[in-house]
């Protein structure tokens, strides 16, 4: 069987080679997956520099900026110049050795130099010892404050998820928490399961709020807003609702208010500033796994009416039932494509009716929905046809989903550069939702374009190959043109005050969608080389210049994304992350033993084109690079992200900020290595070492009589 192009009608799946963790599972992400096959040649001269050259160890282990590295060998000096430059906020490197004393010294230090991005901690670890509800207290601010926090939340619920009920998380907060005579909270009732679960969602819930808060100075009044500064809620509320919601998860009646506590979990982590896509994978998906299975246990998988059509009196019941199952199909699909992983919620299996009646009164709500509706099915169906491991897809079919999901972008939710303008008399709760719905489809797009440019390559229908690749391009650097540090100059323009926490998951999935082009910019450089230096026919001088002009396109868009990462960076986990492994990789392919130290690999890694398919892929970056120009006069630059600052002054910051994430990360697994060893019974004193985990088999038998529960919480994540 033909199909365009005269290619056949292939059997396609992503996952073509197999390659799986030793429980047999495959672990990663479909770029991922792809880059870890060797689907894309550039992979095998990376690997093979990786493997013969030492300096990469030490280029991955130095303090990497955009003005240089400080080298390992000298970070000792440049720590004695952190030491007298930041004074009481300096912060000390942690390791597998440190003491108790060395981590409250360290969490002082990044909350009072960091109050201000909202990285906050407590500054003891005394709570870790303290029953749970008592840890609950410890986390929670004056009652007045927390009822600000709460209101702020389902404020801007709607711009993130309906995973609350409003009125319901109002009557069983009353129940669950109130104020003490001195204003203060405390805990009125913490005897049941779903007691629990309404206390961890609010810890989430105001941990949240108290960051859009923080990058927000609209969203409430001056005075209100000062409040609320004066008694932050510390990135430990996280730690300690994810404990209650390990206990909780074992106890069979604990109903919508786990399930929706777990929802709000998965909620936290794409969205916080200090997690965000930071939390493995795996992780956001067993939490999403377990969401499906609590819903179903609850039969919300089922349509109500499908089941007793006679209870007529529970039609708001019903109603309420299918919005929430909405709201979980939503929160999927922003998983599998954050994290490009397999949909739980297959829409085959999909009983339930639409979520809005005739009735309905939110018609807010109910316009979304209506809007929104015919690109959620077509971006689900396409998730769910490419993500199972073991799937087969005939090429037409595919095709066919694609054009599908186009057409439906195209009708329903326009193009990006409406998005982009003041937010006048519209909802911006619906501006918000559109364009969240419209980077993701385009996003999942952008990788299913990258993994067809590779396989028709590897196949050798270039014509299809190239197709591909400017389909791939026309997304990253076109349509994602708009990714300059100025946008956060206008984020409360567009889409309302506090939206700037719900956009910043999205631009930092379409700044890696962009960055990703350094594969095809290392692949260039390959054919760029091939080409004999000597050469002076003028055939050869043409190509390398060719080469030349597309690379430097590339460049251009890669540094302009940096500049947006970097705005991010002392806020957000994740901007960092993207901006620090990004140029690794620049300083990696800025060395020319890249190239050299193994000849054949860079000859199969050139490019395969003709020259007149070569001029395709220069024309969607020529079309590019005049979008982007056009909206760099847009948005201008970002005026808080500019800092007149000396080369040394970045150095020593740099080093400050590469110290503090990842000291949040280390944190967190110490407050949740403390509160095992306090539910588990053992005592606290543990010896320090370098090899924690060995320490703990040697405890094993310690351990034998405890919850077997628990060790696998500790030796395999959990929760996170």
């Amino acid at each position: 069987m033909e199909s365009e192009g005269g290619a056949q009608d292939w059997d396609f799946n992503f996952f073509q080679a197999l390659n799986r963790s030793k429980d047999g599972n495959i672990e990663t992400c479909l770029l991922g997956y792809t880059t870890m096959a060797g689907a894309d040649p550039f992979t095998h001269v990376v690997r093979n520099y990786i493997v013969k050259c030492q300096p990469l160890n030490r280029m991955w282990q130095n303090v990497i900026s955009k003005d240089g590295m400080v080298p390992k060998e000298k970070l000792d000096q440049f720590e004695q110049r952190s030491i007298a430059h930041f004074g009481s906020d300096y912060i000390h490197r942690l390791t597998p050795n440190s003491s108790d004393a060395d981590y409250t010294a360290v969490k002082h230090a990044i909350t009072h130099s960091n109050s201000k991005y909202g990285i906050i901690f407590k500054p003891y670890n005394s709570w870790t010892q303290l029953a749970s509800s008592e840890q609950v207290l410890q986390m929670l601010p004056p009652y007045s404050v927390l009822l600000l926090l709460v209101r702020i939340y389902f404020k801007f619920q709607e711009k993130w998820l309906p995973v609350l009920d409003e009125k319901g998380f109002f009557f069983e907060l009353n129940r669950v928490v109130g104020p003490t005579l001195n204003g203060q909270c405390a805990i009125r009732s913490f005897d049941s399961p779903q007691d629990a679960a309404i206390a961890a969602s609010l810890l989430l819930i105001v941990r949240l709020a108290y960051t859009v808060v923080i990058h927000s100075k609209t969203v409430a009044s001056v005075s209100d807003r000062e409040s609320i500064l004066q008694h932050p809620v510390p990135i430990d509320a996280v730690e300690v609702a994810g404990d209650l919601l390990k206990e909780v998860m074992w106890v069979s009646n604990v109903g919508k208010h786990g399930l929706r506590a777990l929802m709000v979990l998965q909620t936290y982590y794409i969205f916080s500033p200090e997690n965000g896509l930071i939390t493995e994978a795996i992780s956001s998906k067993e939490i999403m796994r377990k969401i499906h299975s609590h819903a179903s246990a609850l039969h919300l998988d089922m349509d109500h009416s499908n089941v007793a059509q006679w209870r007529w009196q529970y039609g708001k019941e019903a109603e309420d039932s299918r919005i929430l199952w909405d709201t979980i199909k939503s929160l999927d699909i922003y998983t599998s494509v954050l994290y490009q992983s397999e949909n739980t919620v297959k829409p085959e299996s999909d009983l339930v009716n639409e979520p809005y009646s005739e009735e309905a009164s939110d018609n807010e709500q109910k316009e979304l929905y209506s809007i929104t509706r015919p690109v959620v099915e077509a971006l689900s169906d396409l998730i769910a046809s490419t993500t199972p491991y073991a799937c087969s897809l005939r090429y037409t079919e595919l095709t066919a989903k694609i054009e599908h999901l186009e057409e439906a972008i195209t009708q329903n939710l326009g193009d990006i550069t409406s998005y982009l303008s003041p937010l006048g008399d519209g909802s911006s709760a619906i501006k918000c939702a559109k364009f969240f719905l419209l980077i993701m489809s385009k996003s999942w797009l952008q990788v299913l374009f990258s993994a067809l440019y590779l396989f028709f390559e590897n196949n050798d229908e270039l014509d299809l190959s190239v197709k591909y690749l400017v389909k791939r391009f026309r997304i990253t650097h076109k349509d994602f043109g708009f990714l300059k540090s100025g946008i956060l100059t206008h984020i409360e323009e567009y889409f309302g005050s506090g939206s700037l926490l719900l956009l910043v998951p999205l631009l930092t999935n379409a700044i890696s969608s962009q960055l990703g082009a350094g594969g095809f910019r290392i692949r260039l450089e390959c054919s760029s080389r091939t080409q004999c230096s000597d050469d002076k026919e003028m055939s050869a001088i043409k190509s390398r210049h060719f080469y030349n002009s597309i690379i430097s396109i590339i460049c251009n868009a890669e540094n302009s994304a940096l500049e947006l990462s970097d705005a991010l960076s002392e806020s957000f986990h994740q901007a960092w992350a993207i901006a620090r492994s990004t140029r690794f990789g620049q300083r990696m392919i800025a060395e020319e033993s890249l190239f050299t130290s193994d000849l054949e690999l860079t000859q199969k890694a050139a490019i395969k084109y003709s020259v007149k398919q070569l001029r395709d892929v220069e024309q969607v970056f020529n079309e590019a690079d005049i979008e982007q120009k056009s909206y760099s006069v847009m948005l201008g630059e970002d005026k808080g992200g500019v800092k007149d600052e000396g080369k040394d002054l970045r150095l020593l910051n740099a080093l400050q900020m590469e110290k503090k994430w990842s000291s949040v990360q280390l944190i967190q697994k110490y407050n949740q290595k403390r509160s095992f060893l306090k539910r588990a019974g053992t005592s606290l004193a543990e010896p320090a070492t370098t090899e924690p985990l060995e320490t703990w088999k040697q405890d094993l038998a310690l351990l034998q009589e405890y919850d077997p529960q628990l060790l696998m919480e500790f030796f395999e994540g959990g929760l996170p």
